[in-house]
């Protein structure tokens, strides 16, 4: 397999080696949108990275800002009547214990305070002696936790037969710094529902409420308060709660989401906010679309500038190119004319000169070669006549020798005169042959 791909990669190798070695355009175009495109694309690439980072810190920024205002609303929710038992203990017709007192001093506060459903007093036995609840007068509370608390009391939220969230609270009673009763009051939550389901972060995003075990307090969905689901098991909570991690990122339902939590002060409770993660990011993953739309646009923009410029560029080098092939056939009377006066246009000119210089030489080699001719020609003539004419001054020379001897035959002075005449039409018809040479051709009309 790995052999495989060392091949076909070497093929692919050898080709783009192919195709950049055949024309300088296509490297040119190549180093052109390379040098354009790439640094392009790094600094995208890393403003796409800046961008997913600084949104989710916003959006965990944003996030975690909401839950911490929902924890301290709910903190001062409960704050309140947590300082007016504080207080109302403090008075001396509680800590005096006198019946009466007590009676209308708590009838008033829970009139004054709709959030308490009911308000009684122990007595440090455990028994009630005065409550705002008709029927429980003289109730055994000594085994209730609020009772064998020495300090203030939260208890766990529990749910009336009408399933509203309610909550115990107690204070203790003292006198000369010796505790003689509990001032105990039952809270109405039904009001930190209604806070709790007030937070919303865009369509997806909502605020929930945990106990101090990862019990559902206050949850948009109800049937998880009913049912009290547990979330002490997940480890996303466990991180949260333990301070591991400020937001987690986690599957519910296969669907991603992000988690902020904020721990309400004194209780322990937890406010945590969960969002859709797609609708969370939304934003930056419309800048991320955004900036990839912009890349693509510019690198489409840089290829079709830089396939211009380059054919823009090139024309002028297949110009010479073509003018060069001109000279190689022989046409010097090519010339190469470019509109532009660069480097090239420079080129084109000592082209077009160097043309002109071959062409001079062409027609100086051809007088060369004319002359040369003429010469052998020349030497030809002067060869092909110097023999006749050394015949007839033979010839002649016999003949006048032999002319006015007696003895000489006549036949054998013909003879001489017969060579000699034959030497002289000899003479004509090479001077004949010569001129027909000589003479130019006849130019014949198209």
């Amino acid at each position: 397999m790995k052999w495989r791909v060392k091949t076909r990669l070497r093929l692919l190798k050898r080709r783009f080696q192919q195709v950049l070695a055949r024309k300088i355009s296509t490297r040119l175009m190549l180093t052109y949108v390379g040098l354009g495109v790439v640094p392009l694309v790094l600094v995208s690439i890393l403003l796409i990275s800046l961008t997913q980072e600084t949104v989710q810190n916003y959006v965990f920024q944003l996030n975690q800002e909401t839950a911490r205002r929902a924890s301290n609303e709910i903190y001062l929710f409960l704050k309140d009547p947590l300082t007016v038992l504080q207080t109302t203990s403090l008075t001396r017709d509680i800590y005096e214990m006198d019946v009466f007192q007590q009676s209308s001093l708590i009838n008033r506060i829970k009139e004054a305070n709709p959030i308490f459903r009911k308000i009684y007093v122990l007595n440090d036995s455990g028994y009630v002696v005065v409550t705002t609840q008709f029927g429980e007068e003289a109730r055994d509370m000594r085994d209730q936790p609020f009772f064998l608390e020495e300090h203030e009391f939260f208890s766990e939220v529990y749910f009336s037969p009408s399933r509203f969230p309610l909550m115990t609270i107690a204070e203790p009673i003292s006198r000369f710094n010796q505790q003689v009763g509990k001032l105990v009051a039952e809270i109405d939550l039904k009001s930190i529902w209604t806070l709790v389901d007030s937070v919303t972060i865009g369509n997806t995003g909502y605020a929930f409420l945990l106990s101090a075990d990862g019990q559902v307090i206050a949850h948009p969905d109800r049937d998880k308060v009913f049912n009290r689901e547990d979330y002490s098991a997940y480890d996303f909570y466990q991180n949260l709660k333990s301070g591991a991690a400020q937001q987690i990122t986690h599957d519910v339902n296969g669907e991603s989401v992000i988690l902020v939590h904020s721990e309400v002060p004194r209780l322990g409770w937890s406010v945590l906010v969960e969002q859709s993660q797609e609708e969370a990011f939304q934003l930056a993953s419309q800048m991320q679309r955004n900036v990839m739309y912009f890349t693509t646009l510019t690198v489409l923009i840089a290829i079709i500038l830089g396939i211009f410029g380059v054919r823009r560029f090139a024309k002028p080098l297949l110009e010479l190119v073509r003018g060069a092939r001109e000279y190689g056939a022989g046409n010097l009377e090519h010339k190469i004319d470019l509109p532009t006066r660069d480097e090239l246009a420079e080129l084109a000119s000592e082209f077009n000169a160097m043309a002109n210089s071959l062409k001079e030489n062409q027609r100086e080699l051809q007088r060369m070669e004319r002359l040369a001719a003429l010469s052998r020609f020349a030497a030809l003539v002067s060869h092909e006549v110097r023999n006749p004419l050394n015949s007839m001054n033979i010839n002649m020379q016999m003949l006048k020798r032999t002319i006015s001897r007696p003895d000489m035959p006549e036949e054998r002075k013909i003879k001489y005169l017969d060579v000699i005449s034959s030497e002289i039409n000899r003479i004509n018809d090479l001077v004949t042959n010569f001129l027909t040479i000589a003479r130019p051709p006849e130019l014949n009309p198209v």
